[in-house]
């Protein structure tokens, strides 16, 4: 009896362990199973309006902009800035030689002095005859001809006066001045070399804002409005994107290049961006308001099929075929397919098979 009553309570032993073992190893399994759920994050599907965007390139410069050309012919003596320094509107940055337009300023004053006393000779003549001509003493003749020698004397004495002026806005123009206040983009010249009014010599511009002309289609143009809102990017200084907005749109196309000239103005209160750079430009065209819309990046392209993963309330992924319409940067229309609300992948959607089952993102996993 005791050997049999051992014998009992070593067997029930193995099946309490045997239990405990099957119990252990299936939560293990299970465990193990969870943990080698993908883990995805999802979006969900929105109603929004959503427009299609496209891109155009140009050269930003200032929105102040100007190309500065002497006013007088003359050699290069102080160039006063250099390259990028700030300028203020009627500071001089070039000044040039004056030797000849200082000759030239004392001719014309030696002139105007000229014509001073001989106006005053003839004023004074030109009285007296006046008063002899009352008493009788000379004749009309004689008074007409001193009244034309103050006339002339007169016009004499103001084209002197005007060639002295002349000869100081000359003097004058020996200093290239900056038109407006901004940064000194461009010197295009060194001392003493000789400068002409037909060569341009520095550019300054206001770059507080900037500029960038662009050339749109015709399928684009009648979707760009004045103040429309766009994104600009300069890729040479980094990803970040600017906002801009469009200033002007032509009406009438290039006759040339069959496009429309459009400008567009961004704020540079940083300075970070400079003229000269290349800018790509998104504009928004058509658009549609109130549509479903999902984020870019949760499609699939399959061959010809857009395909998304949805997640249903058990974690469980399905593959759906869509029909898309409008598309932009970050979003795209969901003409069929998906419904209001409905949860889509938007990370770790590579590597999903329909029916899988994951562990979402700031969820929990059934």
């Amino acid at each position: 009896m005791r050997r049999r009553k051992s014998s009992v309570l070593l067997l029930g032993a193995v099946l309490i362990m045997a239990i405990l073992c099957l119990g252990g190893c299936g939560k293990e399994e299970a465990e193990k199973e969870a943990d080698n759920r993908l883990t995805v994050e999802t979006a969900a599907v929105t109603k929004e309006s959503i427009r299609k965007e496209v891109t155009y390139s140009g050269t930003l410069k200032g929105a102040d902009e100007v190309i500065v050309y002497p006013k007088v012919a003359a050699r290069v003596v102080t160039i006063h800035l250099q390259e990028g320094d700030r300028v203020e509107k009627g500071q001089v940055i070039i000044s040039l030689d004056t030797s000849d337009y200082d000759t030239q300023l004392t001719v014309a004053e030696a002139t105007l002095a000229q014509a001073e006393s001989a106006y005053e000779n003839a004023r004074i003549n030109a009285e007296r005859i006046r008063m002899l001509h009352r008493e009788g003493a000379v004749s009309d003749q004689q008074l007409e001809q001193a009244e034309l020698g103050l006339v002339q004397a007169s016009s004499a004495l103001e084209q002197a006066r005007a060639g002295v002026q002349g000869a100081r806005n000359l003097l004058s123009n020996c200093q290239i001045t900056s038109p407006i206040e901004g940064v000194v983009g461009l010197i295009q010249v060194n001392e003493g070399d000789m400068v002409s009014p037909q060569v341009p010599v520095t550019v300054v511009s206001s770059t507080g804002k900037l500029a960038v002309k662009l050339n749109v289609t015709e399928g684009d143009i009648s979707f760009i409005k004045v103040n429309d809102p766009v994104k600009v990017r300069v890729s040479s200084i980094s990803d970040q994107e600017f906002t801009g907005r469009v200033t002007s749109v032509a009406a009438v196309a290039h006759p040339q290049f069959k496009t429309f000239p459009v400008e567009v103005t961004l704020d540079n209160p940083d300075n970070l961006l400079k003229s000269g750079m290349i800018a790509e430009v998104r504009i928004g065209t058509e658009g549609k308001d109130g549509v479903l819309t999902i984020p870019r990046n949760a499609v699939v392209q399959k061959g010809a099929r857009h395909v998304v993963f949805t997640v249903d309330e058990e974690s469980i992924v399905h593959e759906t075929t869509i029909e898309v319409g409008i598309q932009n940067r970050e979003r795209v229309e969901v003409v069929k397919g998906l419904k209001l609300g409905d949860q889509v992948v938007v990370k770790g959607q590579t590597l999903l098979h329909d029916a899988d089952k994951v562990r979402v993102a700031g969820g929990t996993v059934e």
